[in-house]
């Protein structure tokens, strides 16, 4: 499926005794036996990620000069409370603006616009920020039908339309033409999702649905109408979706912000409202229904978020302890500025400047680390000259010390990374520690016997292998290509000649017929399930394996797990079978080379407490508060 957009959020909890069950089920079940079960998971699971300091050590050395943090004294943390103004300080980006349409949302380069959403607009189901599960939403629950192809939500009655009305600084709930109190209701859901699909709405996110939900491509090209979608409202609190194939990660999806409930006679008009399809968004005419309400909006300089006193809360979604959150526009190194002023409670640590933080005493203990949902990687044409060879592939994997290119080039930025799709999302490997033997690490004897074979096959020398590294330009990248570069005439005497493209060719070249021989890719998640980083980019048709270029790649075995995967309810076997799908995709044929999992670092004031999100940077403000 093409993709446009990357999202935000995810990472499965497991208890103990369901992974013995599981392990018992693969080596039972899997088509690689034994041997399979050894690589597929450890006795026992690691903890998942808690807000921890990050260890204070001295910065890497690097070419660049250190960056300086402010030295002037900060100043006193105020002391806030409940009783005193109660409000969390966060910082946004000041560039490219916010959208906070739930179809256009993903059109939205910064995470500003997704988090207003998430608190305003809660959707049928949510991830948890701290275990990546898949939990309630204002669906209490839902089922699927055995063969898998209809979900059926149930909603919770109880959840208000509410405005907030600055003239009186008040919120209040939102009334239809007769006067009555207007409740969400299983057929706000339907709209929401029909507006994002109807061509008019010009919604980039309509194409993760148009292709599932079946009839949905009908009524986006304008060849049916909006009864003709299978998105039936069963009745007041029920609704039901008809998918065009199974798949597992439906749930997840129907969480997303593109189908979220949306305001049908505020945006379209009724007897009692004018059409305001363009200005419904703005705080003056904005009706939302989660644990917080727009305030106020001043476009690029600040947004207002204020606690809905109608939510009627739940256990995963509580009533704000909170009142009110205020983003304030301004760059990475001028937010870290501030917070170090104490005029700001949570920010993003700019790239530059997470050496500098990790090397403070005092800072490296307010900040902690989470993933970013992204993962660089290199890609192979399979049917390009020399390494359409698995042979050579293998070699060149194996030959990379990955910890080593992390921690010189990205230290505090990345982790080595083993496979493809980054540990937090559901359904994806959940951690090196858990799955051992699974992906592929660094092996220089492994990686010499690889290349031998190949050698004596064709009479060559380490020398005589022509092979080429495409990438985009910039300084870090260049760096990167040289470290592997440098790396693979070490391990294996090869020379890898780079070849660095401005960014415009380097696009074309990547989608061009054909592909480049061996060229570096990055992925970052546009729903936080390993369905999207490996079927989406590597499956036949995906992102990087489309029609006669890409990675050309075709494998029963990998296309068979996936499709396991992708009927799988049980999140430990729908685990194993992504599992299986990395094994043969990363380590038997090598098509693909993970290099990196990124993450992000944060700081946090100590009178704040605070969840981590380890889905992308997805928080749930509603949880947090002062101590």
């Amino acid at each position: 499926m093409a993709r446009r957009t990357r999202w935000i959020l995810v990472l499965l909890g497991l208890t103990a005794l369901g992974l013995c069950v599981g392990l018992g089920w693969w080596a039972a079940r899997s088509p690689w036996g034994a041997r399979a079960a050894a690589w597929v998971i450890s006795p026992t699971p690691t903890p998942l990620p808690t807000w921890t300091p990050l260890p204070t050590q001295t910065p890497t050395p690097t070419r660049q000069p250190p960056v300086r943090l402010d030295t002037a004294t900060p100043a006193a943390p105020p002391t806030l409370s409940p009783q005193e103004s109660n409000r969390l300080r966060l910082a946004m980006d000041p560039g490219g603006g916010v959208v906070i349409d739930p179809a256009w949302v993903a059109l939205n380069n910064h995470a500003n616009g997704l988090q207003i959403v998430e608190e305003t607009l809660p959707g049928l189901t949510r991830i948890n920020e701290q275990t990546a599960q898949l939990e309630p939403g204002i669906a209490q629950a839902w089922n699927v039908s055995p063969d898998g192809l209809v979900y059926t939500f149930f909603l919770r009655g109880d959840v208000a339309w509410v405005r907030w009305d600055a003239s009186r600084n008040q919120a209040f709930p939102v009334e239809d033409c007769n006067g009555q109190q207007r409740f969400l209701r299983a057929e706000d859901f339907r709209y929401g999702i029909l507006r994002t699909l109807k061509a008019d709405t010009r919604s980039e996110a309509a194409s993760l649905l148009v292709n599932l939900i079946e009839g949905a491509d009908l009524y986006h090209q304008g060849v049916v109408e909006e009864d003709y979608p299978r998105i039936k409202v069963l009745d007041d609190l029920t609704l039901e979706v008809r998918f065009t194939e199974p798949g597992s990660h439906y749930a997840l999806l129907m969480g997303l912000a593109m189908v979220r409930a949306q305001p049908r006679w505020l945006i379209e008009g009724d007897d009692c409202h004018n059409a305001n399809p363009q200005q419904w968004t703005e705080a003056a005419y904005f009706q939302s229904y989660g644990p917080y309400l727009l305030k106020e909006w001043v476009t690029n300089t600040r947004i207002t978020l204020i606690e809905n006193p109608y939510w009627p809360g739940q256990d995963n979604i509580p009533k704000p302890r909170i009142s009110q959150l205020e983003w304030t526009a301004m760059d990475g190194q001028a937010a870290l500025a501030a917070y170090q002023r104490g005029e700001m409670d949570v920010v993003s640590v700019p790239p530059d400047a997470v050496a500098a933080v990790r090397g403070d005493p005092e800072l490296s203990a307010q900040a902690g680390s989470a993933p970013e949902l992204c993962t660089t990687y290199l890609a192979f044409n399979s049917q390009a000259a020399v390494v359409k060879d698995r042979r050579v592939r293998r070699a060149l994997s194996l030959a990379l010390d990955r910890p080593a290119l992390t921690a010189k080039f990205l230290d505090g930025l990345a982790d080595p990374a083993f496979w493809f799709s980054t540990p937090g999302l559901v359904g994806a490997p959940a951690s090196p520690e858990m799955f051992p033997d699974l992906g592929v690490r660094f092996d220089p004897q492994a990686a010499q016997d690889e290349l031998a074979g190949y050698l004596r096959e064709f009479a060559l020398q380490p020398e005589g292998v022509d092979l080429t590294l495409t990438f985009p330009e910039g300084e870090t990248q260049r760096k990167i290509a040289e470290g592997l570069a440098e790396q693979w005439q070490q391990v294996l005497g090869v020379r890898v000649k780079l070849d660095e493209k401005p960014l415009k060719d380097f696009r074309a070249a990547v989608a061009g017929v054909p592909a480049p021989q061996m060229w570096r890719g990055l992925h970052c998640y546009q729903y936080p399930d390993a369905n999207d980083f490996i079927k989406e980019e590597f499956g036949i048709g995906g992102a990087v394996n489309p029609n006669f270029t890409g990675i050309q790649y075709y494998n029963p075995a990998f296309e068979n797990a996936l499709s396991d995967a992708a009927r799988e309810l049980d999140g430990l076997r729908r685990m194993e079978a992504f599992a299986a799908a990395e094994h043969v995709l990363v380590d038997e044929d090598a098509v693909v080379i993970p290099l990196f999992w990124h993450k992000r670092t944060m700081l946090t004031q100590p009178y704040v407490w605070r969840t981590l999100s380890v889905i992308g940077g997805l928080e749930h403000y509603e949880k947090w508060g002062f101590q």
